[in-house]
């Protein structure tokens, strides 16, 4: 039975290490792309167009509440939140404090609010701040993080395992949990497990928390001072191995006593084992309370720090620059840091490097370098100068982020989303091949019909030669217009290999060329109020997005009995942007999954009439592809003196 359980319990360890595996990673993923984010804006703090800027971020990243700029004095100057603009931030409880490098991610405690100064306290967010420089100017960048998007985004593992996530500083304080059982911000006890993973950087156990047993994995994220828990609850996860035990402790009651003697000695065995492994934990508690308490930024952060004399020679470096590049403090003492160069860059741009540095003070950006055994690795690089009490140069410090995987996991995603759009074209392939045989239906009918005719009646000796040839001429139109069908169908499916400039209009015209036949077919009337827009981009991925939509709107339109079934087509412009709005009379779009139609692989349809990623990937397309907007909403109406309700998709692309 020990075995059994043991057994059980190694199972569900390795459940509770994948899982906070995939947590932390996205952690990582999240907090790199806040990264990424604020050194983007950094550029654009005095930019008039900052608002608009700030929001569309908002709008493609639902994680994030609010984006709030800074000035020295920590007075927010700038925010897409107006409630904030004005008010005074206190920075003295985010962590990590700096030492050698200003420009790092630094995180507040949790707040039980919506907003900085909105109260809502079935809400809560965790603050990030990071200092930039601009013109030689200080600001800080402070955004706030949605806690509700880490439950949302792993419910399903939250339900399947009565599973619980959490995010701790390594201060020990608590950010984010999927238990409402304890309070954010709080400060946690530091169990063995949790001490021995901010060690060895992952620990997995079973640990008893408030008189129930867990089974818990905590991990150091790569990157920041954070430690990701998972928690199953250990009782609801083993109920199988408590039903294999009642069955083996019925069969013992039937086993002869000699077996029972035997049962005793294991038992027995079992015994000292555990009061040999609990004397083993009580000897690692007691080593582990003589380690330091306090956490040293220096030689702890996961960002490799190498400093210098005044002449770039190394003479200090941490563990996270040994583990990184491979060199330790003897084999490099005294060397230029140019020993870990790539030779992937002229001398140009290392000129232009250190002429920043002369004129900045600083240098900041992506670099590629190479470790001790000649492997090529991406580090986010901050070169700093550091004067003494004379302004004179006594140091310089390097702080850098190994990105690495961060730039192969983005490699992947873009694979990820080919994948994706190939999926998208052979899903459209069969739509293709409806519409060609709905196109081809009546012209292969007026040939058959034109052939069979002028056979018969060549057969009944009534055979015209003026008949024949008004009949060769329309078996001739008909396979005039099979073979342009065939052009168009094949122009749809040939990939888009530049941009090319072309009119919105004809879009709209290319698309209903394809679709007409079903619109027909199913009474389906499209009215068109279109304007000649040109814009610059790949034509038939705009296509297969208009059609996309029209083929959703087609479907709900098609099990509308007895209504009305109308879609509307507006084509228009404001300033520099071209508005493509398209909208039916289905009914609209109910409201509970109205905020997931973008999603990929989401769908409402059986799974023999889509695949769910048609609106995905026209989001995907319309966003990074033209740099544009797609959004959806309900909207009410009246045509003809009647009262009509429908989906409305509103697209903006620049011109």
């Amino acid at each position: 039975m020990d075995y059994l359980k043991e057994e059980a319990e190694n199972g569900f360890v390795e459940v509770s290490k994948l899982h906070t595996s995939i947590f932390t990673d996205q952690v990582n993923q999240l907090f790199g792309n806040i990264n990424v984010i604020i050194d983007n804006l950094s550029t654009q703090i005095q930019d008039e167009k900052f608002q608009e800027n700030a929001k569309s971020i908002l709008a493609k990243n639902s994680y994030i509440r609010s984006i709030n700029i800074l000035d020295d004095k920590y007075n927010i100057t700038n925010s897409t939140n107006s409630t904030n603009i004005n008010k005074v931030i206190d920075i003295s409880d985010y962590y990590p404090q700096p030492m050698f490098n200003d420009f790092i991610l630094r995180f507040g405690k949790t707040q039980k609010k919506r907003d900085l100064f909105e109260e809502d306290k079935t809400l809560s967010y965790i603050p990030v701040i990071k200092k930039v420089l601009l013109d030689s100017k200080s600001y800080t960048v402070l955004i706030t993080i949605n806690n509700d998007y880490f439950t949302n985004r792993y419910l399903e593992y939250l339900s399947n395992y009565k599973e619980e996530l959490s995010i701790i500083r390594l201060d020990n304080t608590l950010l984010y949990t999927s238990s409402t059982s304890t309070s954010l911000g709080t400060i946690i006890n530091s169990s063995k497990i949790y001490k021995e993973s901010v060690e060895k950087s992952l620990a997995s156990g079973i640990e008893l928390i408030g008189g129930d047993n867990y089974i818990v994995t905590y991990q150091l994220t790569d990157t920041y001072p954070l430690v990701v828990a998972v928690k199953l609850d250990y009782d609801y996860n083993l109920k199988e191995w408590e039903y294999k035990t009642l069955i083996a402790l019925l069969l013992i009651g039937i086993i002869v006593f000699g077996i029972a003697y035997v049962i005793i000695k294991l038992i027995s065995k079992n015994n000292k084992s555990r009061n040999k492994e609990l004397e083993y934990q009580k000897q690692q508690l007691i080593n582990q309370e003589k380690i330091r308490n306090a956490y040293i930024v220096y030689n702890n952060t996961n960002d490799g720090i190498v400093i210098t004399d005044e002449s770039c020679n190394i003479i200090d470096i941490n563990k996270a620059f040994t583990r990184n590049t491979g060199y330790i403090l003897d084999e490099i003492y005294g060397l230029n840091p140019k020993v870990l160069k790539s030779n992937m860059y002229s001398e140009e741009f290392y000129k232009n490097m250190w002429e920043h540095i002369v004129e900045e003070n600083y240098w900041h950006g992506e670099i590629v370098n190479k470790n001790k055994s000649g492997k090529l690795y991406t580090e986010l690089l901050t070169i700093n100068k550091v004067f003494d009490k004379e302004s004179n140069i006594k140091n310089y410090i390097g702080v850098f982020t190994n990105i690495t995987k961060q730039k192969e996991q983005e490699k992947l995603l873009e694979e990820k989303e080919q994948f994706i759009l190939h999926q998208s074209k052979m899903a459209s392939m069969g739509e293709m091949l409806e519409n060609i045989a709905h196109q081809w239906r009546q012209p292969l009918s007026v040939i058959s019909t034109a052939a069979t005719g002028s056979l018969v009646e060549s057969e009944l000796g009534l055979a015209s030669e003026e008949k024949n040839n008004e009949r060769f001429t329309l078996i001739n139109d008909s396979a005039q217009h099979l073979s342009k069908t065939i052009d168009d169908f094949r122009n749809f499916f040939k990939p888009d290999k530049d941009k090319i400039s072309f009119s919105l209009e004809h879009v709209i015209n290319e698309s209903l060329k394809i679709l007409s036949s079903k619109f027909k077919n199913r009474n389906i009337e499209v009215i068109k109020n279109t304007k000649d827009i040109e814009i610059n981009g790949y034509e038939r991925e705009l296509i297969q997005v208009i059609m996309n939509i029209l083929n959703n709107a087609r479907d709900v339109l098609e099990n509308q009995n007895n209504a009305i079934k109308l879609i509307f087509i507006d084509i228009s412009s404001e300033h520099d942007t071209a508005i493509i709005k398209i909208k039916d009379s289905g009914g609209g779009i109910p409201t509970d999954i109205i905020d997931k139609i973008f999603e990929p692989y989401f769908t409402t349809k059986h799974q023999a009439q889509g695949t769910g990623i048609g609106l995905y990937m026209s989001e995907e397309i319309i966003t990074k592809h033209f740099n544009g907007t797609i959004k959806v909403k309900n909207t009410s109406y009246t045509y003809n003196n009647i009262d009509l309700k429908g989906a409305e998709f509103i697209v903006t692309l620049n011109i």
